[in-house]
């Protein structure tokens, strides 16, 4: 049994497997996805266990969790099955690897960008030699939101909602607007370029809010819930090898 885990900025997400079967998975905030976590200890045998935490969330009771298992944390000293442009290599965050893992795994000898849409959106490319060579960070859909506010004297702070029309007729729907379409402007103008220099890309969307934006962005591979859990047993698996 391997068991992959996903710490992000706010929610842990774990997927436990055996051989490439995915048996059992969970989604929650990180206090929560702590004690679940002990639960799948508690009532299965784990071989190996791999571990991406961007948020730093507990990471002396993670250590005390894993200390008699074989475990892996995505860092530094992990060996990639890609080869790393980024500068310095070592600051490429564990969930980005988590997810280029994931498509070279599953779309090999491809051009392919990744866009995951989380707290932040970041764009991922990764050549069809399995070269990564960089990408973007802009933020996410609900610090725009919150950022309108903070930094501004009168601006509300709203929830998302899906605009009406592209143009707003009031404060409420302009903020929508330009929120919404800020970002799927964006997004296409970035599958735009990449496509304009690389034949064949194909391009993934995937993130806790990609599927209030997939409609309408065409021509893009919509990721499934499990995408990152096994980008994670990908690098795992190659890492046992090696």
């Amino acid at each position: 049994m391997y068991l992959t885990i996903d710490i992000g900025n706010t929610n842990t997400k774990f997927f436990l497997f055996s051989d490439d079967r995915l048996i059992e998975k969970g989604n929650s905030e990180n206090e929560i996805g702590t004690k679940a976590i002990l639960e799948i200890f508690k009532n299965y045998k784990i071989d190996a266990v791999i571990y991406s935490n961007v948020s730093g969330h507990n990471r002396s009771g993670l250590k005390k969790i894993f200390k008699n298992y074989k475990v892996y944390n995505v860092n530094k000293y992990l060996k990639l099955p890609f080869t790393n442009e980024y500068k310095p290599q070592s600051s490429l965050g564990s969930d980005r690897i988590a997810l280029i893992c994931a498509a070279i795994n599953k779309y090999p000898n491809k051009h392919i960008l990744i866009i995951d849409l989380g707290t932040c959106i970041t764009y991922d490319f990764v050549s069809s030699d399995k070269i990564y060579m960089g990408g973007a960070i802009t933020p996410g859909l609900m610090i725009r939101y919150k950022s309108l506010n903070i930094f501004t004297a009168d601006l509300p702070i709203l929830d998302f909602k899906f605009p009406e029309k592209y143009y707003g007729n009031s404060t409420f729907e302009s903020i929508h607007s330009g929120i919404y379409y800020g970002i799927i402007d964006e997004i296409k103008g970035r599958i735009d370029y990449y496509k304009k220099k690389f034949k064949h890309l194909e391009v993934i969307l995937t993130g806790g809010d990609s599927y209030k934006l997939s409609n309408s962005i065409k021509n893009t591979i919509f990721a499934d819930s499990n995408f990152i859990g096994e980008g994670l047993l990908y690098l795992l698996k190659f890492n046992l090898k090696t």
